[in-house]
């Protein structure tokens, strides 16, 4: 039996033995190695060949996701007996992360991107530029989330309510190609074994001609909570994420107006669309240094 069919028949085993979520997450680790192991002997395979393929495709955070979903199926393996070993180096999960500043998409590349999209992709856009939504946010909006120009859900993620305000343009946007949004099969765009609007949006951004640098959709949500955090209101823009906000404070609010939430999502607008505000926009600003990665001594 290859190194491919041992790896297929491990991801089967975990079939219904975890969350439909975390069953993506191997399926999208697992698939690429067992690919990388194909049919070669196991002595001429290292998993530190298998670390370097990982940092030059994929952003530092996923690059070490990755890593360590890959390293405990190799222990599970070598547990079971189907294979003898792996060369495992523990050093190697620690990938540094890339600063937040670098994962973010400035106002040049926004402009691209939008003149481009299709309407439902530019309708997704906005979303997450003007609501901090991600990919599966995006997916479950539905009409009934929308009333009087405000959106008010439940994230799915942190099971936390969330509510924010929507821009004109976003408006605009949802009236030409609304919610639900569909993929080519008129499924759901984004379910537990695929992710139409990942892949639109990196088509697109082939097409713009924005590097990726470890970016995807949802640094949209990145950049959005980056143009928020110049607004002092934090418990606002903590709810127009779906955050929780820390604090023994959190549990004596009973709400927060919509005036606040508005407010948030006017300040983003205004750096975005370049509309009168009282800060510049924290996109045009030069990232500060960051401090260099922590190395460990011998001792």
């Amino acid at each position: 039996m290859c190194h491919q069919q041992t790896i297929d028949g491990y991801v089967r085993t975990l079939e219904g033995a975890v969350r439909p979520t975390t069953m993506r997450c191997y399926r999208q680790a697992l698939v690429p190695f067992a690919s990388f192991l194909g049919n070669r002997p196991i002595d001429s395979v290292t998993l530190s060949q298998y670390r370097s393929m990982l940092t030059q495709s994929y952003a530092p955070g996923t690059a070490r996701l990755r890593y360590k979903i890959a390293l405990m199926a190799c222990r599970e393996l070598i547990k079971s007996g189907l294979v003898d070993h792996f060369d495992i180096d523990r050093r190697l999960t620690r990938v540094p992360m890339a600063p937040p500043l670098r994962r973010i998409y400035s106002l040049e590349e926004i402009d691209r991107l939008l003149s481009i999209a299709s309407p439902t992709l530019k309708s997704c856009i906005l979303l997450g530029l003007n609501l901090g939504y991600g990919n599966r946010d995006c997916a479950m909006l539905r009409n009934k989330h929308i009333c009087n120009g405000f959106v008010d859900a439940i994230r799915h993620k942190t099971g936390l309510p969330r509510r924010g305000w929507l821009w004109p343009e976003t408006r605009q946007a949802l009236e030409i190609s609304g919610p639900p949004f569909l993929n080519e099969r008129n499924g759901p765009l984004v379910h537990d074994t695929a992710d139409s609007l990942a892949t639109r949006f990196r088509l697109i951004r082939k097409h713009a001609k924005v590097a990726i640098d470890g970016r995807g959709f949802y640094s949209l949500r990145r950049t959005y909570r980056t143009m928020a955090d110049s607004h002092p209101d934090t418990a606002a823009i903590d709810l127009t994420m779906g955050h929780s906000t820390p604090g023994i404070g959190r549990h004596y609010v009973a709400w927060i107006s919509d005036d606040r939430v508005r407010e948030v999502s006017e300040h983003v607008r205004s750096q975005l669309f370049k509309t009168e505000s009282p800060r510049p926009c924290v996109l045009e600003q030069q990232p500060r240094p960051h401090a260099a990665p922590l190395t460990q001594t011998s001792r």
